[in-house]
């Protein structure tokens, strides 16, 4: 696909968002983008129109909510938000509703025609929550917060795979790929842990990311925070004098999001809420500065050459192309480390020049026999059981003569030896006897997986 994106002007950095950098060349905020709390308008650069429209929206549903109220459900500094209720209650579109509180704030409602404005604003958009922060500066925080801008060492990676069994080969190809934030082919039998570990990649770095809750371009909204995909966390620790979080952003862990089968064309493009008047960000949008990972690769609805010809140019030029629901094309950043998780053989699925565009390509190998005694020890801790190493050497001596052994087989047989010992009130033991029981139920046929 070859289009031609839209290019805003360049907002040059100002005091009210930079960039963080802390002594500590690993520490919670070393190379942090941070958005600096706006004092006016100007500061948050949003117009005084789209706030007052907002405003009204949100009295709309907040009747007689006070003026610091309607600030923090905008996000938007208190003394901006008072000067244009006055300029509203000239115009006779607010009300007092009653005297000024203790704090000297009043509390407002719409007046008739401040009610009819109102359900004529709602029909375009019902939007009335947080301000949008401009385009531009959410480019630069994703260019700043990327992976790529965030080199991580064998350390901190070995941290993030904390009881994950992997040789030390396969290590060293991780930290590679995730060091480059290019994209990975993860490949390899089912149950050897390559959702998993395409989990864990992003606990590889320890600074936390700012996301935007709404993104505004041209006079469209674009939701980019999302409570399933972000998980907020507390602020970290920021130098003296620089100011508190523009509340318009949420300080997240990196996201990892995975799609599945479920996967479809539309879900990468921005879909448009008529309601609300915003659109949706995609799955690659939310994903920024994180993981995305394509679980099951080869199984989804829409077939692998489609997906790949869809994120060719993205893949290449990390940019992505998106069209507003005015039919206008968007460039935005390409930036999720992303990872196709597959147990087929990755020729089998794309051509060579496919795979050309994804330079890291790693076979998670069975566990070796001690991996897999190491792996039945953690997890019969995890799960709260005592096992003497006899009965290990039966499993691996009877039981694991002609079967392969996989990285998830200690967890599901121990948790059934767990489950089964709580039901007939047995003491929690791993005993033999237990171990074969779940083994006739866990596999079809003796010797397979």
């Amino acid at each position: 696909m070859v289009l031609v994106g839209l290019h805003l002007p360049s907002m040059p950095e100002s005091p009210h968002h930079g960039i963080v950098r802390s002594s500590e060349s690993r520490g919670p905020v070393s190379d942090v983008f941070f958005p600096v709390a706006p004092h006016t308008l100007s500061d948050a650069h949003i117009e005084t129109g789209l706030t007052e429209q907002l405003l009204i929206k949100a009295l709309y549903v907040l009747n007689g909510a006070t003026s610091s109220r309607l600030a923090k459900r905008l996000c938007l500094p208190a003394a901006p938000i008072r000067d244009i209720l006055a300029t509203l209650k000239k115009r006779n579109l607010v009300v007092h509703r009653a005297a000024a509180t203790m704090t000297g704030d009043f509390r407002y409602d719409l007046s008739e025609a401040g009610r009819s404005e109102a359900e004529s604003l709602v029909r375009r958009s019902a939007w009335s929550a947080a301000a949008p922060v401009p385009f531009d500066q959410w480019r630069q925080s994703v260019r700043s917060q990327s992976v790529r801008g965030h080199p991580i060492h064998l350390a901190d990676l070995e941290t993030a795979m904390t009881g994950v069994e992997l040789p030390e080969a396969v290590m060293r190809r991780l930290g590679m790929a995730l060091s480059t934030g290019k994209a990975l082919f993860l490949y390899g039998k089912p149950g050897n842990g390559k959702t998993l570990v395409a989990e864990r990649l992003m606990a590889s770095f320890q600074s936390p990311i700012f996301v935007p809750q709404v993104v505004e371009v041209e006079g469209n909204l674009i939701r980019v925070f999302d409570p399933m995909v972000h998980e907020a966390v507390p602020t970290p620790d920021i130098p003296k004098g620089l100011g508190r979080l523009d509340p318009r952003w949420v300080c997240c862990h990196r996201p990892t999001l995975i799609a599945g089968g479920e996967l479809r064309l539309e879900m990468l493009e921005l879909i448009h809420n008529p309601h609300l008047g915003l659109s949706e960000a995609p799955l690659q949008v939310k994903a920024a500065g994180g993981t995305l990972v394509i679980d099951d690769f080869g199984r989804q609805q829409v077939s692998p050459r489609d997906l790949l010809n869809r994120w060719i140019v993205p893949l290449e030029r990390r940019v992505d192309f998106l069209s507003l629901a005015d039919g206008t094309k968007l460039e935005v950043l390409f930036d999720p480390f992303v990872v196709f998780s597959t147990n087929l053989d990755p020729s089998s699925l794309v051509d060579e020049a496919f795979l050309r565009r994804i330079p890291y390509k790693i076979d998670l190998p069975d566990p070796s026999p001690d991996a897999f005694r190491r792996l039945l020890r953690s997890q019969a801790i995890a799960l709260g059981l005592t096992a003497a190493e006899d009965c290990f050497d039966h499993l691996m001596d009877v039981h694991y003569t002609d079967r392969p052994l996989r990285a998830c087989h200690p967890r599901d047989l121990l948790t059934q030896v767990r489950d089964r010992q709580r039901f007939l009130d047995e003491p929690p033991v791993v005993t033999i006897e237990a171990l074969d029981e779940v083994i006739e139920n866990y596999f079809v046929d003796r010797g397979q997986d």
